[in-house]
């Protein structure tokens, strides 16, 4: 952790935010999908404490779009997987969004006009349009998450490798006959032995992550100042690279708890367990430790990357013998809107988020971390705010399991 950077401070809790939460939920949300569930106000915690931690130097109007998005997203994640209906509906999702007319489907619905005002939000149409298209892209992924634990895993489905084996020997059979046949590379892991492709779980984990919506939404700074696009689009594969790594390390703890087997790490290192790539564990093979030493060491070579791809000019990025805030930055390009001062605030807005992502899932329930370390808190303050505000005004709750 702190190989990351990572400094501890205090959950930073904005009231006026929480506020129009609550008037969002009450004023427009529950007029059109009815009293939400306990499941919703759980997941609008979530987008709450989400907010307030990682987007702790933005403006309110883009705290207030971000909060609806991620309220939603979380909410549909766990709609989608464990609702047929709502599957089947969000099948189609970027067809009824291109041909923009309205989903039959309440959630969907709010969720399509929360991505496109979250868009709207960015001066520059393409950093918008991109921005659009990685909420698309999150229903997709959570549709094709959804058919794959229903089809018992078959999307990452590993052949029984003696099996592949045999079919290999029949095929080198018929080529030598002079047949023209299919012919795996020796170092070609899962043609060879899996139904899968070899980038077919990564693939699949960039279609449901929204880490380039968070990316992309962190460059709209305080006072609406939106830094230019040319300034971060070449680093955002590696922002997205290292946004699902940190998510995948700080989530392996739920996901084990809940033998959750299906995520990228377990699927990861199934794989190439089954393959017998060697590793650490007793027999030489392959095993868990293997991967998350390989995802930590991703995280901290993607992070020095970034960072070093958007430094500044050190007498910009200095002041006093210290880094200057976003706000002393955002003061000086009211006077002087150079490339350099925009490279610094870029760089402090990615160090808030990077910072305020990590210790966001520490200290999330949601993550469950509080059960495997006694020094971590069983949440942030205030990480179940809105659901006691609805409780303690004895709103009673629908008794729906979603």
């Amino acid at each position: 952790m702190d190989d990351l950077g990572v400094q501890w401070n205090a959950h930073p809790t904005d009231q006026r935010l929480r506020n129009l939460t609550i008037e969002w939920i009450k004023g427009k949300l529950e007029p059109v999908v009815g009293h939400v569930t306990p499941r919703f106000l759980a997941s609008t915690d979530v987008g709450v404490t989400y907010t307030e931690r990682v987007y702790e130097d933005s403006d309110l109007e883009t705290k207030v779009a971000m909060v609806k998005y991620v309220t939603l997203a979380i909410y549909l994640d766990d709609l989608i997987d464990k609702d047929a209906t709502a599957a089947k509906k969000a099948q189609t999702f970027m067809f009824d969004t291109l041909s923009a007319r309205p989903i039959d489907f309440d959630y969907l619905e709010q969720y399509r006009q929360a991505s496109l005002h979250l868009s709207s939000l960015m001066s520059d149409p393409l950093a918008g349009n991109m921005l659009l298209h990685s909420c698309t892209t999150f229903i997709e992924g959570c549709v094709l998450e959804h058919r794959n634990v229903h089809a018992s895993g078959a999307f990452f489905g590993l052949c029984n490798a003696g099996s592949e084996l045999e079919k290999d020997h029949v095929d080198e059979q018929l080529a030598a006959r002079g047949f023209s046949v299919p012919r795996p590379l020796g170092t070609d892991w899962t043609v060879h032995r899996s139904l899968s492709a070899h980038s077919w779980p990564t693939w699949l984990r960039q279609k449901s992550a929204v880490a380039e919506i968070f990316a992309i939404t962190s460059f709209r700074g305080p006072g609406g100042i939106d830094i230019p696009i040319h300034l971060w689009v070449a680093v955002l594969p590696e922002m997205r690279t290292i946004i699902m790594y940190i998510n995948d390390m700080l989530s392996l703890a739920k996901e084990l708890l809940a033998d959750d087997v299906a995520s990228y790490i377990p699927v990861i290192t199934g794989e190439r367990r089954q393959i017998g790539a060697p590793g650490s564990a007793p027999d030489g093979g392959w095993c868990l430790r293997d991967t998350i030493e390989e995802v930590y060491m991703q995280i901290l070579s993607t992070g020095g990357r970034i960072n070093r791809l958007l430094r500044p000019a050190p007498e910009v990025r200095y002041g006093d013998g210290s880094v200057r805030s976003a706000a002393q930055l955002v003061s000086m390009l009211k006077s002087d809107a150079t490339d350099e001062l925009m490279k610094a605030l870029c760089l402090t807005l990615w160090e808030t988020h990077q910072k305020g992502y990590f210790l966001w899932h520490l200290y999330s329930p949601r993550y469950r971390m509080h059960e495997l370390f006694d020094w971590v808190t069983s949440g942030s303050e205030g990480a179940e705010w809105i659901t006691l505000h609805f409780q303690q005004n004895k709103r009673r709750m629908p008794c729906v399991p979603l």
